[in-house]
């Protein structure tokens, strides 16, 4: 990944010297693109926004996307979204969502609808625990991908309907729709999300009553995670591999809040505040569970303060129901 963004750097300086405003936005595209899958937030926010001023430049004379290439403007809105969503700022993230699924469903692009209705319409949704309009957005992109063989995007469809069906509590559903879905991803080459996904399932064994199956399998989830420098997830493969040891051996304190802890460390350094938030509630709740809820509160309360929008999703409601039931900030 780091090649890419050198790549991207690098085509970036020649857009700015030879090209047309197309290559410019097709640069800041590029490089917010390869500093997401980095976990650089703040940089690839920077990037994608400076790929969203040339709109107004090149909207006059666009054209179509090829059919085998999803369109510019749908993927910058797909990575500002997931990229907002992953700094804090939910509102704007939703917006973003919204405006990739217009523009594709405007422009009547196949790949460019799947693109949206993938990550920014899945994932997001289904963190955000707006499972219903999920759903929605993942039938249609399974649909949608088959009826175009589109086989990557349809192999993601599998593993998101896998993650809507764990977030609902059908692990025999979301087990079958993961390794469905992963195996796709492995015969296609299309990994872009496989830590992601792998890790998901891993937590699915560990829910399903198989604890030393899912152990192994997010051992393999980080080591693919790091060796792919897909750092935009890591701090979520860590937090999982922290709550199936909790389900492995509830005693073992010091190893799940090693695994709780680094979580929240990278993702602060990240400055991922949503990632953050979730490892800090991994991390309270495990407080709360050796009887110590003064820390707990002093662990969530600062990373819950922080946020300024968004507090009608699932996390963020997560944590005010878990903070009000905690000793405040400072007290005895």
């Amino acid at each position: 990944m780091q090649e890419c963004l050198a790549l991207a750097g690098r085509y970036e300086e020649i857009a700015k010297a030879f090209g047309p405003p197309f290559a410019s936005a097709t640069a800041g595209q590029l490089l917010g693109q390869s500093q997401y899958f980095l976990g650089d937030y703040a940089s690839a926010a920077a990037s994608l926004q400076r790929a969203r001023a040339w709109y107004p430049m090149i909207k006059t004379a666009r054209v179509v996307a090829p059919r085998d290439d999803a369109d510019l403007q749908v993927v910058n809105s797909c990575y500002e979204a997931v990229t907002l969503w992953s700094l804090g700022f939910v509102d704007r993230a939703i917006r973003a969502r919204e405006d990739a699924l217009k523009e594709a469903r405007d422009i009547n692009h196949p790949i460019s609808l799947c693109l949206a209705l993938a990550f920014p319409s899945s994932f997001l949704l289904v963190k955000m625990g707006d499972l219903e309009t999920a759903e929605q957005c993942i039938n249609e992109l399974i649909n949608l991908s088959g009826e175009h063989s589109l086989i990557p995007r349809h192999a993601f469809g599998l593993c998101a309907k896998g993650s809507l069906m764990a977030a609902r509590g059908d692990v025999m559903s979301a087990d079958r729709f993961l390794r469905d879905g992963l195996q796709r991803m492995r015969e296609t080459g299309y990994r872009l999300y496989y830590s992601f996904f792998h890790a998901e399932w891993a937590m699915v064994l560990a829910s399903s009553g198989l604890p030393d199956e899912g152990a192994a399998e997010i051992d393999a989830a980080q080591r693919y995670a790091e060796e792919s420098q897909s750092l935009w997830c890591l701090p979520e493969v860590l937090r999982i591999k922290g709550e199936i040891f909790l389900k492995r051996d509830p005693a073992d304190f010091s190893v799940i809040e090693g695994h709780f802890q680094r979580s929240q460390t990278l993702a602060h350094s990240q400055e991922g505040l949503s990632w953050e938030l979730r490892a800090a509630l991994s991390l309270a709740r495990l407080r709360v569970a050796q009887g110590r809820p003064a820390e707990a509160t002093q662990l969530l309360a600062p990373v819950y303060g922080r946020f300024t929008e968004g507090f009608y999703t699932a996390d963020l409601l997560a944590a005010k129901q878990l903070l009000d039931g905690l000793p405040a900030a400072g007290s005895a």
